[in-house]
């Protein structure tokens, strides 16, 4: 004989048959939810109630507790934006991220009448998946790559706008730049000797733009023949133009020194740092922010 079924008896029962059992109602049901969708959810409203925060409290009661969840929710945003890089800030982002959860699946909850518990457990979960991953996972990055990024600077929260052109940039304004060990005559963060650059952000104010002429001695540097106070690590001598499509900017470090380390290593490494070029441009820092003054020093 052989192992073929008979189309007289059953099949024999196997292990995992009370499982795929349960699994298999569950996918009918899904199947049975989507072809039967009650008409108080409609597909305009679900997907504005996963993009919008707020809108599927108020689709569900358009009066005062809607229009209320609306303000709050909008509110909250705001004091994202306003307070981003604060700690407030990531007590608002969470408080919205909860609230908008909360209405999409009270939203959706004509969709689980009559389900089992399981049902209404799992899918109520897998609206809030849905909801992080395509609102609140991507919605900081997006910010920070195309709008603003905060940075922390002598214990200060400075804003910085993303969205600047970077020929547009005066002497005088601070800007926020990528410091790369690679970059230039770094030798992967060993090109000035025993000094080694890594990898970092730095927000410092526009020396010189290009084409200006800078001038070193022992007590002060000039740009284009007017004197400034000297900066830490400074050339005592010597002059520059800065290059076509660069920045002169002296870098704000922190030093790790480990043993003796000659002078002229750390200058060279410092004015390596100081030219920047327009590729290393991260944004413009914004003199107000929601009307509080940004604090450089």
């Amino acid at each position: 004989m052989t192992h073929r079924d008979s189309s007289y008896y059953p099949r024999r029962a196997t292990l995992f048959s009370p499982i795929l059992d349960r699994a298999g109602g569950f996918a009918q049901r899904l199947r049975d939810l989507v072809a039967q969708v009650p008409d108080e959810v409609t597909t305009v409203g679900l997907i504005g109630s996963l993009l919008v925060p707020g809108l599927a409290i108020y689709l569900r009661d358009p009066g005062r507790s809607g229009k209320a969840a609306l303000a709050v929710c909008a509110g909250l945003f705001l004091a994202f934006v306003a307070f981003i890089g604060f700690p407030f800030a990531n007590a608002a982002f969470t408080i919205l991220l909860s609230i908008h959860v909360v209405g999409v699946i009270a939203y959706c909850k004509p969709l689980l009448a009559g389900a089992q518990w399981i049902s209404r457990l799992v899918i109520s979960l897998l609206l809030c998946v849905v909801t992080i991953a395509l609102i609140y996972v991507p919605l900081p990055n997006l910010l920070e790559q195309r709008w603003l990024v905060p940075l922390r600077l002598h214990g200060h929260v400075v804003v910085v706008h993303r969205l600047h052109s970077p020929g547009a940039i005066e002497r005088g304004e601070w800007v926020a730049f990528r410091v790369l060990s690679e970059q230039n005559h770094f030798n992967n963060g060993a090109g000035h000797g025993n000094v080694i650059v890594v990898d970092g952000i730095n927000l410092s104010p526009v020396l010189g733009i290009p084409g200006d002429h800078v001038e070193f001695t022992a007590k002060s540097f000039s740009v284009n023949g007017l004197a400034q106070p000297r900066r830490p690590n400074m050339p005592a001598s010597g002059e520059w133009t800065v290059p076509e499509k660069c920045w002169f900017i002296w870098p704000e470090v922190a030093i790790n020194q480990h043993g003796i380390i000659p002078e002229g290593n750390l200058t060279s490494a410092a004015m390596e740092i100081a030219t920047v070029h327009w590729d290393q441009f991260l944004g413009k820092a914004f003199k107000h922010w929601f009307g509080r003054r940004q604090l450089f020093a």
